[in-house]
């Protein structure tokens, strides 16, 4: 097991160092050479400042092992694919896999980078909440540019409240103006931390595989990257360092 050292400024503006390890040799990315700009419309825990983040580490990691050197730039969600389709970035992710059909000029990298629950995350206890149609009856939030949990919650609902972003999100729901929040795992669980909830009820609704979708002309470079990314789930890479991040974070540490 080897291990490397990466400087980070964390989201609460907290400056520290911290070690990934690896199965594999520790990849050093090549020096002096023009970064790929990669997208990303999520925050932290999936991306943050200096490539940081779940995300950003695992896409860090699978370009290096090609011999390439990456940034990734955090933009709005929407603004964040559309300019990918456009060609103006290399790719943009992670995405939801059956997103790829709406974009004329993305592709999917396979295998995806990792699994993302999404939950519905309430203070109180509400019974028999398993799917989309059981809060039909409540005040439901997500963040807006989730797509498919706006798609999922408009199905069955005409009223879903779409906030701004995650803090506030979950500020409305410690004072208790919505009864969920909607939203993928990780960043619940980060965000209701923050918040300060100390008494947190999850439902699971929906798992999907997330992807980076890669513009076509960057087509070439598919199955090289896709070998990276086949050996770093095979030697747990992706795994430790989903890990990792989310115990510098403290969102391992589920608030109930």
């Amino acid at each position: 097991m080897n291990c490397r050292i990466v400087f980070s400024a964390g989201i609460l503006i907290t400056v520290a160092t911290h070690s990934i390890c690896y199965a594999d040799e520790p990849c050093t990315p090549p020096i002096n050479t023009k970064p790929i700009i990669v997208s990303t419309g999520f925050n932290w825990p999936h991306a943050g400042p200096n490539n940081t983040g779940i995300f950003s580490e695992i896409i860090e990691e699978a370009f290096c092992r090609v011999g390439k050197k990456v940034t990734i730039v955090q933009l709005p969600t929407a603004r964040s694919i559309n300019q990918a389709n456009k060609g103006m970035f290399f790719g943009d992710g992670p995405r939801r896999w059956n997103m790829i059909d709406q974009f004329d000029n993305l592709v999917l990298l396979k295998p995806p980078l990792y699994d993302l629950k999404f939950m519905a995350f309430s203070t109180k206890h509400f019974a028999g909440i398993t799917k989309y149609s059981d809060l039909a009856d409540y005040r439901v939030a997500t963040v807006i540019g989730r797509k498919s949990v706006e798609k999922n919650l408009a199905l069955v609902m005409d009223n879903a409240i779409r906030v701004e972003n995650e803090t506030l999100a979950f500020h409305m729901l410690k004072v208790a103006r919505v009864d969920f929040i909607v939203l993928d795992e990780f960043s619940g669980i980060h965000y209701a931390n923050r918040a300060g909830i100390q008494d947190l009820h999850i439902a699971e609704l929906e798992k999907h595989a997330f992807h980076l979708f890669v513009h076509v002309s960057n087509r070439e470079t598919l199955a090289t990257l896709s070998k990276a990314l086949t050996e770093m789930h095979a030697d747990g890479t992706v795994q430790n360092i989903i890990k990792d991040v989310l115990q510098r974070d403290g969102a391992h540490k589920k608030p109930y």
